[in-house]
Parts: C-alpha cells; structure tokens; sequence
C-alpha cells in the first residue's frame, strides 16, 4: 500500500475530523476538569499559577 493510498483511506474514514475520537475525546474532558479546578481555586490563584502545576 503506498502513503497515498494510505492517506486516502484515513481521510475516508474520518471525513469530518482529523483527529481519532479518542483523541477528541480526551481533550474535552481534560479541559473540561482544568475548567472545573480553576473554578473551585480560593480567590487570588491566577490561571497561570494555577496550570503551572
């Protein structure tokens, strides 16, 4: 199978994304839990500080 092949193969079976699900998925959720921490952070913790650790 040539990389051409190979190519259009991938694209046809993700014709709306170009990442995996999985991959999709993982990212949402990983914001999704900073997003909720930095809610909950006592007043004064800045984003950055806050993502620093």
């Amino acid at each position: 199978m040539s990389l051409d092949n190979a190519c259009a193969h991938t694209l046809a079976l993700a014709p709306e994304f170009r990442l995996p699900e999985s991959t999709r998925r993982a990212d949402a959720l990983c914001r999704r839990a900073l997003r909720e921490a930095l809610q909950e952070a006592p007043r004064g913790l800045s984003q950055e500080s806050a993502t620093r650790h």
